[in-house]
């Protein structure tokens, strides 16, 4: 079966013992130092703390959100962490492989285009092009797929990391077979479509995830302004 769970945190543990440095030593040396990703680290130094986003999330809880129709789910919004009291304005103990990191659009673009060009940007070469094309693949078998019940896995299957979009009109969605990416936490998104040359990216700032679609119509949004 398909989980959920602590594989990333794992590697991470791994990446610490074949290198021999600390992972978010590893990380700024060998991928955002290199990708020019000047914003991306496991906390915010004060210097920067006026640019950290507050965390939203809605002005009720309502059980029954998910189970509305779309055009009615448009809760109220209020602030869940205002960026003043975030955790990730002091050095965070646990450097965490499957999450933990704080970055910008920016920087996530400078990641995902490295992606797209097959594992290189700018002349700066992070992972071999058959190392990427390995973690875009599906490695699941048929029997897996769906791999769980959220919406946005319909018609993909799993790669290293990602999710590989596998069957354009099962997903219910414009796309591309082939399309990877993942969600983050607070309603993040981002994707990767070597057939279309295209990224891209959305930062909501919105928790919990389930029962708030902005992402899922983005991505919509983006395939239907394709025109040529």
């Amino acid at each position: 079966g398909w989980q959920y769970g602590f594989s990333i945190d794992v590697l991470g543990c791994l990446i610490e013992v074949l290198s021999g440095m600390p992972f978010d030593v590893f990380l700024k040396e060998r991928l955002f130092g290199p990708l020019g990703m000047v914003d991306t680290d496991f906390w915010v130094p004060p210097e920067k703390a006026g640019r950290l986003a507050s965390v939203y999330g809605p002005a009720e809880e309502d059980p029954d959100l998910e189970r509305k129709p779309r055009h009615v789910r448009q809760p109220g919004l209020r602030v869940l962490e205002p960026a003043a009291d975030s955790p990730y304005l002091k050095p965070r103990q646990f450097k965490s492989g499957g999450g933990g990191l704080v970055s910008t659009i920016d920087d996530y673009y400078r990641f995902a285009q490295m992606l797209l060009s097959g594992g290189a940007l700018e002349g700066q070469r992070i992972l071999g092009r058959k190392t990427v094309a390995l973690m875009a693949s599906n490695h699941l078998p048929a029997s897996l797929i769906p791999f769980n019940n959220w919406a946005t896995c319909a018609g993909c299957g799993f790669g290293l990391g990602v999710r590989v979009l596998l069957d354009v009109a099962r997903s219910g969605r414009l796309g591309s077979e082939g399309l990877f990416g993942w969600d983050g936490a607070a309603s993040t998104y981002f994707w990767v479509d070597p057939k279309e040359d295209l990224t891209a990216i959305i930062l909501p700032q919105f928790m919990p995830c389930a029962g708030f679609r902005v992402a899922q119509d983005f991505k919509v949004a983006v395939y239907q302004a394709l025109v040529d």
